[in-house]
């Protein structure tokens, strides 16, 4: 089947080795054993030097997947949260993916605008501007006037982004189930369902009727807030490919001078708009997941309004509360409550080592805590606690990665606005009260209640487990599966090995073939030589010479 997509996908297969060739990335791939799944005449060079021309192998790869297009930046994009399983210094290059293009030109968005709204666009609106505002690797976006006079904005998809992103899905794929068949540590981290949850994501974000329920499950939210402004959806002129909004006018948030300059304290901003994003992730348990300040504007009078709600997370009620533990326990400074709740947001490995962890987040926990409060930086702690759960094999829920990503990037937007901003004492009333809801006499005993039907559901359900358990070793059909770990370096080196020796015997069966022909008196001859002795000859040859090439280029056949 892999065999199959390649031989579909070969001109993108190409692409990727003319870009990964051409940011000398060819022994990353190598050494993930990616490079296989391109087609022999495009493998990839011998790993380069370290760094190459002073560029950083991470930033390389970076541009790599800006040059590749929208579905490797958007990969990039959400595996930059995921600093729980990458190097640090892997997930800054990727916090800085790009997904800027230059808008396609008016006559190709209009052809989309007539098959998705059923005419033209000067029949639809009132007015159309045909140049761009704002160009994505997805969509671009135009601004408009509806007949009934109110501005609005027009979010156009790219035509042909859809199957482009299909096809870059199936090889996304390809390459994580090989990667999780070479690789101990990405079967470990689950980098096939990593793809496939991405994959799920973006398709979802390229629905922008989706979007489009986003942005109105927002506004309910915020219904009672004033300073709240959630861009009203237009769903006469929506449909998947075409999102027709209010049109925002504004500041963006990343603008001080000009907010200054509109006479906006700068501070209140700042702390308003962390104590919606909060609100958002510990009250709604429903948030904008996409905070860059082109994202969130400010208007006359102070009003926030949020833009753009194709990416989402949700936190459900549990992960809340373990959000909240984890906060409290950090002020507290009881690093075994922080260890304890880390290791139940994520899912150790079983040979973690717990005190080991114990000890670096001791550590971490009391660097911060010797600071004064206005100097703590929940981002830096934050990237800290990642750091340490990717050392120490605890993968995070993606949710909760990407509600830290975004506390971190809303913690920097807001630095920008006031310098003297400070995040924990805006999210320390959140928190306590999250705690108090925990500790509420009516939360204790449905907690409890909780408890207790699970611990009767295993009372009632243990005998029968264990008649199905002594059935089985009755009846024979008892297995036991053994999953051994790090071994796969020595059974590729061993299978290697096996591959040249079976290769090194044939090669010696057609020369030892070729000199008993040497004497045959049957068949053509050329030169006086029987010519399929000869043939053989050089065809061993030949053989011969691929297997040293082999040897000395790759170490493999």
């Amino acid at each position: 089947m892999r065999l199959h997509a390649i031989q579909r996908h070969a001109r993108r297969y190409r692409q990727i080795a003319a870009v990964a060739m051409r940011h000398e990335l060819g022994h990353l791939l190598e050494r993930a054993g990616l490079a296989r799944l391109l087609p022999r005449w495009h493998r990839l060079p011998a790993p380069p030097r370290r760094e190459a021309g002073g560029v950083s192998t991470w930033r390389r790869l970076r541009l790599a997947l800006e040059e590749l297009g929208g579905t490797f930046i958007k990969s990039g994009q959400m595996l930059s949260a995921r600093r729980d399983l990458l190097p640090h210094e892997l997930a800054d290059e990727l916090e800085k993916l790009q997904d800027e293009v230059p808008a396609l030109a008016y006559p190709r968005i209009k052809q989309v605008l007539e098959a998705e709204l059923g005419g033209p666009p000067e029949q639809v609106f009132a007015e159309f501007q045909e140049e761009a505002v704002a160009a994505g690797s997805i969509a671009q976006v135009h601004f408009a006037r509806l007949r009934s006079g109110e501005e609005v904005a027009v979010k156009v998809q790219r035509p042909g982004v859809a199957e482009q992103m299909e096809t870059d899905f199936e090889i996304l794929f390809a390459m994580a189930g090989l990667l999780e068949r070479r690789a101990a540590w990405a079967k470990d981290r689950g980098v096939v369902q990593m793809v496939r949850e991405f994959a799920e994501t973006t398709r979802q974000e390229m629905d922008f009727t989706l979007e489009g329920a986003n942005a109105d499950r927002f506004r309910g939210s915020f219904a009672d807030e004033r300073d709240v402004h959630v861009p009203k959806i237009h769903w006469e002129h929506t449909t998947k490919r075409v999102l027709t909004l209010e049109r925002i006018v504004g500041t963006k948030l990343s603008h001080v001078e000009e907010i200054e300059a509109r006479g906006l304290d700068r501070k209140e901003v700042a702390r308003r708009g962390a104590w919606l994003y909060l609100k958002q992730i510990l009250e709604d348990g429903f948030f904008h997941a996409d905070p860059h300040p082109g994202n969130i504007w400010v208007e006359e009078g102070g009003r926030i309004a949020f833009l753009d709600f194709g990416i989402v997370g949700r936190i459900h009620d549990r992960l809340r509360r373990q959000i909240a533990d984890l906060f409290v326990a950090v002020v507290r400074r009881d690093t075994d409550a922080v260890v304890d709740t880390l290791l139940g947001i994520g899912a150790a490995q079983a040979d973690a080592d717990r005190e080991a962890l114990a000890r670096d987040v001791s550590h971490a926990v009391d660097n911060y805590y010797s600071l004064p409060l206005e100097r703590l930086r929940p981002s830096e702690m934050t990237r800290e606690l990642m750091a340490l759960a990717q050392k120490y094999g605890v993968p995070f829920p993606p949710d909760f990665a990407l509600a830290a990503k975004t506390v971190t990037i809303l913690d920097g937007v807001a630095r920008e606005l006031d310098p003297t901003f400070n995040f924990a004492e805006v999210a320390g009333p959140f928190a306590a009260e999250l705690v108090r809801e925990r500790l509420s006499p009516g939360q204790v005993l449905s907690d409890l209640l909780a408890d207790l039907r699970e611990v009767q559901r295993l009372l009632r359900s243990t005998p029968r487990r264990l008649g199905d358990l002594l059935d089985q070793a009755r009846a024979g059909r008892l297995t036991v599966r053994v999953e051994p770990r790090h071994v796969e370096g020595p059974l590729e080196q061993l299978q290697q090995m096996a591959n040249r020796l079976s290769f090194s015997i044939i090669v010696a069966s057609v020369i030892l073939g070729s000199a008993l022909l040497l004497h045959a008196e049957a068949g053509p001859r050329v030169w006086g030589l029987p010519i399929v002795a000869v043939a053989g000859f050089g065809a061993a040859l030949v053989l011969g010479f691929w297997l040293l090439v082999s040897m000395l280029r790759h170490g493999r056949l």
